[in-house]
């Protein structure tokens, strides 16, 4: 059997247990927020590999949601149970367990936080599977929206007659987040209530995905909460958005 105890660095000993993946990851913290293991996990279910989450229903995580949709459309799975684990077994071999939450705020914290990694004993990895099976029978599965393609078309109404006639025209604007239309206006278009917003490129240029506007800022300074987040920044909107170019 072979134990490693980590006080310090702890976010690069997860990443690269995580890396090491090749059947299967599950996860059961509490709180999730870290971009940087969001991205490996990715990465491992775009692979094939079974990833499996079970988090805290608050609202906290609900403030991510940008990533659990982007995992769950390479296959991850996420569930919600009220529970306050914190480990991860991979590939049903390796135990990585300990105070350590998977947040931003943690790795700041840097030197008060522990967690003690287990390989090369399949009692106890057997153990914190089991554990994890029996919190996903409990668990409720979060489930992918339905997602719609929403795209404009000029309407002509010719009153004469009583006939609505629609004409299409070349699409200029597509959103690709996913949309839930609410009720019409005076005018009979749709009165449409999005949760997010996603940049979009036509031709060489990149859009804000809210005003549309091509001139977003690359790189930008952002808050400290959310600057290892941040990829582009739309002044008009004042809106940031990640790496995918999902808004935060």
């Amino acid at each position: 059997m072979e134990i490693s105890v980590h006080f310090s660095n702890i976010q690069a000993q997860i990443s690269e247990e995580l890396q090491r993946a090749k059947y299967s990851i599950y996860i059961a913290v509490a709180w999730f927020s870290d971009y940087k293991f969001w991205k490996i996990i990715n990465k491992k279910a775009e692979e094939g590999i079974l990833i499996q989450l079970i988090l805290r229903q608050d609202e906290f995580n609900k403030n991510y949601e940008n990533y659990y949709l982007s995992l769950m459309r390479l296959g991850g799975q996420l569930y919600w149970n009220d529970h306050h684990h914190k480990f991860c077994v991979v590939d049903v071999k390796t135990v990585i367990t300990g105070s350590y939450n998977w947040t931003l705020a943690a790795n700041e914290r840097g030197n008060r936080e522990n967690i003690i990694i287990i390989k090369q004993n399949s009692e106890i990895a057997e153990q914190f599977s089991d554990e994890f099976l029996f919190l996903l029978k409990t668990s409720e599965r979060y489930k992918l929206p339905i997602e719609k393609e929403i795209v404009y078309v000029n309407k002509e109404i010719i009153k004469e007659v009583l006939i609505e006639k629609i004409v299409e025209v070349p699409v200029e604007k597509i959103f690709k987040k996913p949309f839930r239309i609410i009720k019409k206006n005076d005018r009979g278009f749709p009165k449409i209530d999005n949760e997010g917003y996603e940049i979009y490129s036509r031709g060489k240029k990149t859009f804000c995905g809210k005003c549309h506007n091509n001139k977003l800022t690359v790189n930008p300074k952002a808050p400290k909460n959310i600057q290892s987040l941040v990829k582009y920044y739309c002044r008009h909107c004042n809106i940031y958005y990640d790496f995918e170019g999902l808004s935060l």
